[in-house]
């Protein structure tokens, strides 16, 4: 058994106004805590290293095959931090580790210096290049200048990775296809692009709403995006992520394969032995206490199912029914063959293949509306 892990490090230097994500801007950290910035980021990674110590009594760092540093900007980090972390290892180094980048983080000597650490997977937060987007979207990193991109772009021997984000209210689709292929001109190995979301309770949900305009609009961003990649041979292998061959995320295909990860740090999940745990504490808790207190997830058959087909769907290559029942240990109730029936055959929403297992996928043309597909597949078991 083998494990993805994950550590979550919940500083960043501004909060943009898009994200939900569990963060602190270092320059208004929670008032009940007496740390300066140093002392607060000393003391966190302390507490992860308590919480990796506690691990590794349960399992072997040989077990963990991927690790994924995630925030907040795990960037802010200076080398020899990480390496406090990444020596609990005690030498092995898993096949894949990645690491967020925000574009200020980005200098040769850096770079450099996490490569040397074992880390070979670079993900950079570009999210726009256009100037009008990235007020928008209210983002606390200076724009991905081609200083930056060729800085980045320039360490050889690790797997270097995008994010974007597109579908912004007024964005214009001409300019954006025009950003995608400048960034595309770099050679990227890895695209993620993200539809905007409007979270609840960010700044950017508060004075923007989903109109029939911004959602058609989404709908033709992510067709072009689809289009322009796979032309240039990126591999289509999730709805929102894009590889060259051999450079999918080693990590990321544990969520949506359902395979065990280990998450440590506030706000971080796990799928452990089959069951799900979450770290709800509150950053002050988490500083002041060396006993991590983890939420387990009520779950039912029913739920499980849902998972299952909610994460497994958003693959392209699909799932395969016939591992499906003894993988999860359950039946599969016969209202979802039925429904898997009509969305295939009727409603051309699922396609099936037929071979030595049988695989439902989301049809390609419609991945604009694969929630919707997804739900109306699950719908039955949320009841």
């Amino acid at each position: 058994m083998t494990y993805g892990l994950y550590l979550h490090f919940p500083f960043c230097r501004q909060k943009c106004d898009y994200c939900n994500f569990l963060s602190y801007p270092l320059k208004n950290p929670p008032r009940d805590l007496n740390f300066n910035q140093s002392e607060l980021i000393k003391a966190y990674l302390d507490r992860l290293k308590t919480d990796l110590d506690k691990l590794f009594t349960k399992i072997k760092p040989t077990e963990i095959d991927t690790i994924y540093f995630g925030g907040g900007t795990p960037s802010l980090l200076k080398p020899k931090q990480l390496e406090l972390i990444l020596n609990l290892l005690k030498g092995y180094k898993p096949i894949e580790i990645s690491i967020e980048i925000n574009p200020e983080d980005v200098s040769k000597k850096k770079l450099t210096e996490f490569k040397s650490l074992g880390i070979n997977r670079f993900i950079l937060g570009v999210q726009t290049l256009d100037k009008k987007e990235h007020q928008t979207l209210g983002r606390a990193s200076i724009l991905s200048t081609p200083k930056i991109l060729e800085t980045f772009f320039g360490v050889p021997e690790v797997t270097k990775a995008i994010d974007l984000i597109t579908g912004l209210p007024k964005q214009k689709i001409k300019n954006y296809l025009k950003n995608l292929e400048i960034i595309s001109s770099y050679q990227p190995d890895h695209f993620s692009v993200y539809l905007l979301s409007l979270e609840k309770e960010t700044p950017l949900e508060k004075r923007e709403k989903i109109t029939p305009e911004l959602e058609n609009l989404q709908i033709l961003s992510l067709k072009e995006t689809i289009k322009n990649l796979t032309q240039k041979g990126y591999d289509h292998y999730e709805i929102s992520n894009f590889a060259k061959p051999g450079c999918q995320s080693k990590h990321n295909l544990k969520y949506w394969e359902f395979k065990p990860y280990i998450g440590l740090g506030i706000g971080a999940h796990s799928f452990y032995q089959e069951k799900r745990y979450s770290n709800q504490m509150s950053l002050g808790d988490y500083l002041n206490n060396s006993k991590t207190v983890y939420i387990q997830d009520p779950r039912n058959d029913q739920k499980i199912l849902v998972e299952y087909f909610m994460t497994g769907l958003r693959l392209l290559k699909g799932v395969s029914l016939e591992k499906m029942s003894p993988r999860l240990n359950l039946k599969i109730p016969s209202e979802i063959f039925f429904k898997i029936e009509t969305l295939v055959k009727e409603k051309k929403l699922l396609k099936q293949r037929e071979g030595t297992e049988t695989f439902i996928k989301l049809n390609p043309k419609k991945i604009e509306v694969a929630n919707a597909i997804i739900y109306e597949l699950v719908e039955s078991l949320l009841e």
